[in-house]
């Protein structure tokens, strides 16, 4: 809503820093409100790879579709047929468990991989609306971006649709004479 980050396709990232509190690990949950305005490829949130013996991971809008990367030894691509609709509001949501990998619209399942591997996100910084390509931005996003969340645990499928549920609330105006 409001309060969102508003990325303009061309330019506009935000660096987070390095999550060295989360170490390496092959166990997360990263979450967001996603508002793309656009159908153009752009990273909501990654974390780098650091070419050589580590991974990253990220999720993005592709071809008007919604999707994720991991990048290890071999790189896996989670792709959605679930439209990433301009002006729409989702819960786009990437969990790791070991080497599954999940990624969630809106409270439901929609791609799975299974060479996911470990990564380190204390080595270069995590980009939230777009992808850190050696300290450069690339594929930067169009639209919108709230709440983001990141969890050093893998969500369950009924976590992530109480999340989906509580922030889908819709207000109706009941007043009586």
């Amino acid at each position: 809503g409001n309060g969102s980050l508003r990325f303009d396709g061309v330019d506009d990232y935000v660096n987070t820093g390095t999550f060295a509190s989360l170490g390496s690990d092959t166990t997360k949950t990263i979450s967001a409100w996603v508002n793309p305005s656009g159908s153009a490829t752009g990273f909501i949130f990654a974390v780098p790879r650091t070419f050589g013996a580590t991974a990253g991971f990220g999720f993005l809008v592709e071809n008007g579709k919604w999707g994720a990367r991991y990048w290890t030894s071999t790189s896996a691509a989670l792709s959605s047929t679930v439209d990433a609709t301009a002006g729409q509001w989702a819960l786009v949501t990437l969990v790791q468990s070991g080497t599954t990998a999940s990624l969630y619209v809106n409270g439901v399942s929609v791609a799975t991989a299974n060479n996911a591997g470990a990564f380190d996100s204390s080595l270069r910084a995590t980009y939230i609306g777009a992808l850190n390509n050696n300290n450069v931005p690339s594929y930067p996003f169009s639209g919108k971006v709230d709440d983001v969340r990141i969890y050093d645990r893998d969500l369950s499928a009924g976590e992530i649709a109480e999340i989906y549920t509580a922030g889908n609330v819709i207000v109706t105006n009941s007043q009586t004479d």
